[in-house]
């Protein structure tokens, strides 16, 4: 997270699953070849509210890390995009704008897991499915009551398989650090 570090990854094309919604904050799951470790990683790309009461993804990686919270995914690298932001929220009030709720302010943020793994719908046997779904549970039953971290995000996008058949916890964007005062349970960039 410290934005004087830039690493270089080179980026393959998005894998099949990702999704190409016009709607939403344009993830982008990929695959990436790390220059330095010489490893390819799990490499994701979105536009993160910038609100009073988040975090960056990756800083609740490593508080998670650092708790040793089971089956998340190992955070690699992840920062902000230096000058990507969105202006909607500064645009709204024009009287060609036609906007009634909310906007806030998008930061485009890339990071890295480093670990590559399989959807949840790619399961086999059902043991394997079972398997994972208790992998996150434990996760997540750890990061709340250890940590006190609610991941509000949890669904079949969110979880991985390695090829192990361990499930994975992934997708932290969206959590509730319910030890930060500033956090906020609703969001205005959320339903």
């Amino acid at each position: 997270d410290d934005p004087k570090v830039e690493t270089p990854f080179i980026i393959s094309f998005p894998p099949k699953y990702t999704a190409r919604s016009p709607f939403g904050r344009a993830t982008r799951p990929m695959l990436a070849f790390n220059m330095e470790t010489r490893e390819v990683v799990f490499l994701k790309d979105y536009w993160r509210a910038d609100v009073e009461g988040t975090e960056k993804e990756g800083r609740i990686y490593a508080i998670l890390e650092s708790h040793h919270v089971p089956n998340i995914a190992p955070f690699g690298k992840g920062n902000d995009i230096r000058d990507h932001t969105t202006l909607t929220h500064i645009l709204r009030n024009e009287k060609w704008a036609c906007w009634l709720r909310e906007m806030v302010l998008l930061r485009q943020y890339r990071m890295s897991l480093d670990i590559v793994a399989s959807p949840l719908t790619s399961f086999s046997p059902l043991q394997e499915f079972v398997g994972a779904i208790t992998d996150t549970t434990e996760a997540h039953q750890h990061a709340h009551f250890r940590v006190r971290i609610l991941h509000r995000n949890i669904s079949v996008g969110n979880i991985l398989i390695t090829d192990e058949g361990k499930g994975l916890l992934i997708d932290w964007d969206l959590c509730l650090n319910l030890n930060d005062e500033r956090a906020s349970v609703g969001r205005p960039d959320r339903t």
